[in-house]
């Protein structure tokens, strides 16, 4: 219940919040793999109510969690002009979202959302280590590749706000 009401305030989480729904993510996630795992054949609706739907929402708070704060992070080494941006935070929230989807039948929504969710967050990890390599030649080559094909995988969005020039991909 209590990642449940986290849950409900992902959008609203400061630091303090996020590193309590970590905490609180990871002891449900550690008690849940201390249980014997039942094989989802026994009982499919009971076994995926409690046990892995339980263990995807966790999961699924903790790669939220560490997609903001790698956001917020990228936001401090842009203002600060520091050394470029590694995004070890996106690597986790991909990871996590990967692990998430796994907890939910391929069948259910939640299992294409997640694994949308893991892909986007690649995406825009592998953009943001081009932009930061070679700002101006990154955004030139990406903005004139997706404008003349936008069947590819998307198109490219700039915008100056919250950090500055922020890329988008969708």
């Amino acid at each position: 219940m209590q990642i449940l009401a986290l849950h409900k305030d992902f959008v609203l989480l400061d630091s303090t919040k996020r590193e309590l729904a970590l905490h609180t993510a990871d002891q449900l996630v550690a008690k849940l793999d201390a249980q014997a795992t039942p094989a989802r054949e026994t009982d499919p609706a009971l076994v995926a109510a409690s046990y892995y739907h339980p263990k995807g929402v966790a999961l699924r708070c903790k790669a939220y969690c560490y997609k903001r704060k790698g956001r917020e992070q990228l936001g401090i080494q842009k203002s600060s002009n520091r050394s470029p941006f590694l995004g070890n935070d996106f690597d986790l929230a991909s990871k996590y979202y990967i692990e998430a989807a796994n907890c939910f039948a391929e069948d259910d929504d939640w299992h294409a959302t997640l694994l949308n969710d893991a892909a986007t967050m690649n995406c825009q990890f592998a953009c943001l280590l081009r932009l930061f390599s070679d700002p101006a030649s990154t955004f030139c080559a990406n903005a004139a590749r997706y404008t003349k094909n936008e069947e590819d995988v998307g198109h490219v969005h700039s915008t100056e706000r919250n950090f500055g020039r922020k890329l988008e991909v969708y």
